[in-house]
């Protein structure tokens, strides 16, 4: 070795030291031709390895693989049959790759063996599994919202997933045998927590499986009479995915069967609001303000955005400020957000007529969102649904040629995002109507009509018998999405 300087000394290595540093040179990407040995060393140390490994030998290794796959590299895994299923199991999601030490994982909780499993290993699975879910998932407290904690509601949302589906598909096929399997209450209260997430964050399709499983689970358990208040924080979060979805009478025989159970959150008043019975739905806020926990903040403070909302709607605007700012003197420690404020304020804009004013509030949720991480979320793309009709309902005072353009590059990021978070497709239809709308006024005819008839198809589909041909419009297209994206 000769020194880079004459000030350079060199040292001997020690043992250890030279090992090391042989090794790290080994493995360093940088050395040339370095992947094609790679390959040919692995081919050869499974050649010896099925050379050297007796037939009892190389199935115990099979099994310490399935047992402990964390700690088998892919090299070491035996060769037989597992390139051809290595894809597959990928792509369903039951095993992951570290990039780093290229080692195999597979998820305790989802293996697909669990819907082979005995009878009693089965059920002692799944609840075992549903124990340490329930446990680990945020808990709905109060009808406190779960935004506090959503880090931690999506660190897990994708085991409750994995949970619901491999419990449905176990329910299918045990029933197919004849044989019982009982889901246990945690796992109904389990399912009511993950669903009531799904409802903040507006994810109506997973929302909806959720809440088909849940419902299963619930008549399986006999929980309805033996936990009332479980049952009715079910029907909430179903009720609320039908509104989600636009079926407002399925939403209210649901939402009236949690309040004859409880009487404290009464989402009876913001289906009123979807229903446009803005007397009707005061009346329930009303009441929800006298009977509301004034020790929960958060819950006091959606009250008075919720009657705000109602003063809009009756078009008696100053009530409804007076209401949004005593809602936020009630946001501690923030800033204002765009759920909590900046979004209610926009709405009661634009029914006055003031796009500027709407604009300005919007613009400020949107940063909101931003600086928060949501800025791939369901609340931005209402955001940008309400930004871009702005931009439209500007063009048709001003003719400004380029907001048509700013109009369609809005509804398309929100749509985007909307199929994304697989939002309701309602709420898609309207955006997609409004697309339409603004591509129309751009030269964009024939994508014009793309889109409107697939956002005609989503409405012929809910108003059923009631469906005019010719009856679209923005405010037809308002009537099909829930209150708290209107």
């Amino acid at each position: 070795m000769h020194p880079a300087s004459a000030n350079l000394a060199v040292q001997p290595f020690t043992t250890d030291q030279g090992a090391a540093f042989l090794f790290r040179l080994l493995n360093a990407q940088t050395i040339s031709g370095q992947s094609a040995r790679r390959v040919q060393h692995g081919t050869h140390a499974r050649r010896v390895q099925r050379w050297t490994l007796s037939s009892s030998a190389a199935t115990l290794l099979g099994v310490l693989s399935l047992l402990a796959p964390d700690n088998i590299p892919d090299a070491d895994a035996p060769c037989c049959r597992v390139s051809d299923i290595m894809e597959e199991l990928l792509s369903l999601g039951l095993i992951h790759r570290d990039a780093a030490t290229n080692n195999l994982s597979i998820h305790r909780l989802v293996q697909s063996e669990f819907r082979y499993s005995s009878r009693n290993t089965l059920q002692q699975t799944l609840q075992d599994a549903s124990q340490l879910l329930f446990h680990a998932f945020p808990k709905q407290v109060f009808g406190r919202s779960f935004r506090p904690q959503f880090p931690k509601c999506r660190t897990f949302i994708q085991h409750v997933y994995f949970l619901r589906d491999h419990t449905a598909a176990a329910l299918n096929h045990q029933r197919s045998l004849g044989v019982s399997l009982r889901p246990s209450k945690d796992f109904c209260r389990l399912m009511c927590n993950a669903a009531y997430y799904l409802v903040e964050t507006g994810a109506a399709k997973e929302l909806a499986r959720m809440v088909d499983v849940t419902r299963t689970a619930f008549h399986a358990t006999g929980l309805i009479t033996e936990e009332p208040l479980s049952y009715a924080h079910f029907c909430n979060s179903a009720g609320l995915e039908r509104e989600m979805s636009g079926d407002f009478s399925s939403a209210k025989e649901l939402l009236e069967r949690a309040k004859d159970i409880r009487f404290r959150e009464l989402p009876l008043g913001n289906l009123n609001l979807s229903s446009g019975k803005y007397p009707e739905a005061l009346k329930y806020h009303l009441i929800c303000k006298e009977t509301v926990n004034y020790e929960v903040k958060a819950n006091v403070r959606m009250n008075w955005n919720n009657l705000g909302r109602c003063y809009t709607g009756l078009g008696c605007y100053s009530e409804a400020m007076g209401a949004f700012e005593k809602a936020k003197g009630l946001i501690l420690n923030k800033q204002p957000g765009f759920r909590n404020h900046y979004y209610w304020i926009g709405n009661m804009q634009m029914a006055q007529g003031n796009l500027e004013g709407a604009k300005a509030a919007y613009t400020k949720g949107w940063e909101c969102l931003k600086d928060t991480g949501e800025i791939v979320s369901a609340d931005m793309a209402v955001c940008m649904y309400k930004l871009g009709l702005i931009a439209l309902r500007n063009h048709y005072g001003s003719r400004d040629k380029e907001l048509p353009g700013q109009a369609i590059d809005y509804f398309r990021k929100a749509i985007s995002m909307m199929e994304f978070w697989k939002v309701a497709d309602c709420e898609v239809a309207r955006a997609s109507y409004m697309l339409s709308m603004a591509l129309s006024h751009n030269g964009g005819n024939s994508e014009a009509a793309m889109w409107l008839e697939r956002a005609e198809g989503v409405r012929k589909q809910m108003q059923g018998p009631e469906y005019v041909a010719e009856g679209h419009g923005e405010i037809v297209y308002d009537s099909l999405v829930e209150s708290w994206v209107r």
